[in-house]
């Protein structure tokens, strides 16, 4: 019985006015049924749009991290799949949540709330 290898690809994405990134990926994953997860960070008490906050998406088969533009948007395009989201901006807590994309495009709007100050 022979067992192909998984054949992998070097994959580098560039979006203007964020930083280029580097993955892995499988062969496999150049194909599979896309959606759109696109999302607003604002603040919790003013409803100020964050911007810079570090998003990671966490999969079965790779983990991307981006950053929100000057608005506090973000965009990503990935495979049809549940992922974990984290959201994390110093001075507030960090935002987790399980986002599913198996049934289409998501959009979203994370509230972040700020860190308790100690007196």
């Amino acid at each position: 019985m022979f067992i192909s290898p998984t054949l992998f690809i070097y994959d580098s994405v560039y979006r203007p006015g964020h930083k280029t990134r580097h993955v892995y990926r499988p062969m496999s994953y150049l194909h599979p049924p896309q959606e759109v997860l696109q999302g607003k960070v604002v603040d919790n008490v003013t409803g100020e749009p964050l911007p810079l906050v570090h998003i990671e998406l966490f999969s079965a088969m790779d983990t991307i991290s981006t950053r929100t533009d000057h608005d506090g948007l973000f965009v990503e395009r990935l495979p049809k799949q549940i992922v974990s989201l984290s959201a994390d901006l110093e001075g507030y807590l960090t935002y987790r949540n399980q986002v599913d994309l198996t049934k289409g495009m998501v959009d979203l709007e994370i509230r972040l709330e700020r860190m308790q100050q100690k007196p």
